[in-house]
């Protein structure tokens, strides 16, 4: 015979000793939440009788709920402004303790609940590794007994693709000119956007008058000031006062994310350049890669050793010649031809190189080279001569040297980025061959939060040995103990605050 909750069951025991019972549904319901006594005995043919009883947990009727606090303001959207600031994720719930899960655009931690109140931390550097676009903030608590809550809210992600404003220079000033300005003409300025929507606004501020500016498709704006507007003015004071006259941009996109400008009414503003996409193929045996985009943003001479180019569409060379130097190449510009061969080699001196696609090769050449790697999903990564940069631009980014072996060559420098949520591995092999000079260290740098896994393997540990200083960055410098103290040619140069473990 069983009780549970005051309700009457009974069994019959199997001749094994062993007996069972099916307890209604409607008897577990009728459960209250807390602890659960469970009664049972047994009486035999003999009439001896024995008892014995069990305890549980019930927790069927108060299930966790949770409630989230304002998030970023309230408005559906995190900007940079609000990226970057270490940020706390609150709320509450009906448990009293426990701990909740709060995970935003995959990046997951966990708090205590007090008194049925929760926070949850997150770094300025997790929020601005975040990529812009649509993503959820989740939460999640589980009481003791395994109930579950889960709620979800969604969040717009802006902090990259900021609003930006150009003014279109206004020239050919002459009294005529603005006779004809106050003669009814009125006076139009115009200019360019980039990340403001269809639609947007621009405010545009000249001589005390303010007016807006509707975006169009193309980012274009104008505004048009009129000859009332401008009439407190004669034709010589109106003259001299457009030709020394600043102009106030204004703009702010959907998120809160604010441009301000003061800008030259004759002068005018350009707009950054973007990355221009250069898409060029090699073709091995059964191999294909795709040249990252390039642009260019270092402007150093250099000189390129003597090697087969493969013809493009660029129309002007992708390095400049070093005079000095006693090799001189010649790069002839051509048209396109993509039936380049398996020894093509794309030089590129002194550029930044964006590598965006799977299975993509980029290529240095003589000149101080940077490689933004967006994927690790890459080819080939090769720095050529100079002193080449590695840069991880992505986020949540884990680059092991040790499984890639000779797809990562001729690199001095690896920039973990500034989100924080990256990370390099590298043993001592790595350390002593990635680089272009084998006299020099492998530096690495990033922001803080980057990781660096010094792997021992079959050779001895890392120690730091001390610090050194280059380009004002202070650098800890670790040394591996496979190595004689005197021979520092496997030495790392890791940025001092960046997070160091050995493997």
């Amino acid at each position: 015979t069983l009780n549970v909750g005051g309700n009457t069951l009974t069994a019959l025991v199997k001749a094994d000793g062993t007996f069972s019972v099916a307890v209604p549904q409607l008897t577990l319901a009728s459960l209250l939440d807390g602890t659960l006594n469970v009664g049972a005995s047994i009486t035999n043919a003999a009439g001896h009788s024995t008892s014995g009883s069990a305890s549980a947990t019930v927790g069927i009727h108060t299930l966790p709920t949770l409630s989230l606090g304002s998030l970023f303001g309230g408005d559906g959207y995190l900007n940079a402004a609000e990226a970057g600031a270490n940020t706390n994720i609150t709320g509450t719930s009906n448990l009293l303790n426990g701990t909740v899960s709060v995970s935003i655009g995959g990046v997951t931690h966990t708090g205590t609940i007090t008194n049925g109140a929760w926070s949850v931390p997150f770094t300025s550097a997790e929020l601005k590794g975040l990529a812009d676009g649509s993503t959820q903030v989740s939460v999640s608590v589980a009481d003791t007994v395994g109930n579950t809550a889960i709620i979800s809210n969604p969040l717009s992600v802006l902090t990259h693709a900021l609003p930006l404003v150009a003014l279109n220079p206004l020239l050919g000033l002459t009294l005529g000119v603005v006779g004809g300005i106050l003669g009814g003409q009125g006076l139009t300025l115009s200019g360019t956007s980039r990340n403001i929507a269809q639609g947007g606004q621009v405010s545009v501020t000249l001589l005390g008058n303010t007016l807006a500016g509707t975006v169009q498709g193309d980012g274009s704006w104008t505004v048009k000031l009129s000859s009332a507007l401008l009439s407190s003015y004669g034709v010589i004071s109106l003259l001299n006062a457009l030709l020394g006259a600043i102009v106030e941009l204004k703009a702010v996109d959907a998120a809160g994310n604010g441009f301000d400008a003061h800008v030259g009414l004759t002068v005018g503003s350009t707009l950054p350049a973007e990355p221009v996409t250069l898409m060029a193929t090699s073709q091995a045996v059964d191999d294909t890669h795709t040249l990252a985009a390039v642009h260019t943003t270092d402007t150093s001479t250099t000189t390129d050793t003597s090697v087969t180019h493969a013809t493009s569409t660029l129309t002007a060379p992708l390095a400049t010649t070093d005079t000095s130097a006693s090799t001189t190449t010649t790069h002839d510009t051509a048209t396109a031809d993509t039936t380049a061969h398996a020894d093509t080699v794309f030089s590129i001196g002194g550029v930044t190189i964006d590598l965006t696609a799977t299975d993509g090769v980029a290529i240095g050449g003589a000149g101080n080279d940077t490689i933004s790697v967006h994927t690790l999903d890459f080819g080939l990564i090769d720095g050529g001569t100079g002193i080449d940069t590695l840069l991880l631009a992505g986020t949540n980014q884990h680059l092991d040297l040790t499984l890639l072996g000779l797809k990562v060559e001729h690199i001095d420098i690896f920039d973990l980025g500034n989100s924080g949520t990256n990370s390099i591995s590298l043993n001592l092999h790595e350390a002593l061959n990635v680089k272009d000079n084998p006299s020099d260290e492998v530096v690495i740098k990033g922001g803080e939060g980057s990781l660096v896994n010094l792997q021992m393997g079959t050779d001895g540990a890392w120690s730091e040995t001390g610090q050194r200083t280059v380009d004002g960055l202070t650098f800890d410098v670790y040394h591996n103990a496979s190595m004689d103290a005197s021979n520092t040619l496997g030495d790392v140069l890791v940025q001092h605050g960046l997070h160091v473990q050995q493997s």
